[in-house]
């Protein structure tokens, strides 16, 4: 005796009984969505080099934010902590020709300390204060813990040393002087450290000019900025515009820099 329903053209077996899940379409494979190869941000645990030629990503990022458009207290860049912050217009003094806001100095600074657990071998562990950190406070705050080198540092008087790539007549890329020495600088030798930076001479302001969109993309694409998807969002939309529409949008906006200032 055959068991039921064996060799009944549509019987009913455990082979062939109908269960809600047959009755929908199979759940399609999950595609995995991979972050835009940009958002990965190439610079991370990387020095910045200094270069006279820019990648696509450096050239939407920096034309976007020196287009100076947008609310200028609209947050562009902050620490998942929240306890760092810049908004478009402290961000915007990254464009050529404008002294840089110490606010994006610690916006670089806390990227750097972020970075310090994937340094490279040999290089020495760093820690970059707050460009307001004074050094009284602090020789005060190692006191405070106890540390041995609090008197010390206290009586420490810092030294200018003397680089090839010194200026004397440019004042207003300091800034971007400093931000460089924070990525470059590992504890050498002044006399053997090579940052890269040529003599003072238009070369040199030309390397500069292209340090300012490289840490401008540094900065706002890095993965402690929980803004950066949106910022490259919106280099993208501004780079779909003619160029010489953004060149002409630029250069406006660099020019009237004092007016936008005012308006704060």
């Amino acid at each position: 005796m055959e068991p039921m329903g064996v060799g009944i053209l549509g019987a009913i077996n455990p082979h062939n009984i109908t269960t809600r899940a047959s009755d929908v379409s199979p759940s399609p494979v999950k595609r995995l969505v991979k972050p835009s190869s940009y958002l990965l941000s190439p610079y991370m645990n990387k020095k910045t080099r200094v270069e006279l030629k820019m990648t696509r990503p450096e050239w939407m990022l920096g034309n976007s934010i020196f287009a100076m458009r947008g609310e200028k207290l609209e947050r562009v860049f902050e620490t998942r902590s929240g306890e760092l912050y810049s908004v478009r217009l402290i961000m915007e003094t990254l464009a050529p020709g404008l002294e840089v806001d110490a606010n994006v100095i610690d916006c670089l600074g806390a990227i750097m300390n972020h970075e310090k657990r994937s340094r490279e071998a040999g290089c020495p562990l760093r820690h970059f204060f707050p460009t307001g950190c004074i050094k009284t406070l602090f020789a005060r705050h190692l006191k405070l813990y106890g540390h041995n080198k609090h008197a010390s540092i206290r009586k420490v008087k810092p030294r200018i040393t003397n680089l090839k790539w010194k200026t004397k007549n440019n004042s207003i890329d300091c800034g971007v002087f400093t931000m460089l020495h924070m990525d470059n600088y590992t504890g050498e030798a002044p006399g053997k450290w090579d940052c890269g930076l040529v003599t003072e001479s238009k070369e040199q302001s030309n390397q500069l000019r292209v340090l300012r969109f490289k840490f401008a993309t540094k900065i706002l694409l890095h993965e402690v900025n929980v803004h950066a998807a949106r910022m490259y969002d919106l280099a993208l939309e501004f780079d779909k515009l003619p160029p010489g529409e953004k060149m002409s949008i630029i250069i406006t906006a660099v020019r009237n820099r004092d007016e936008r200032d005012l308006k704060f």
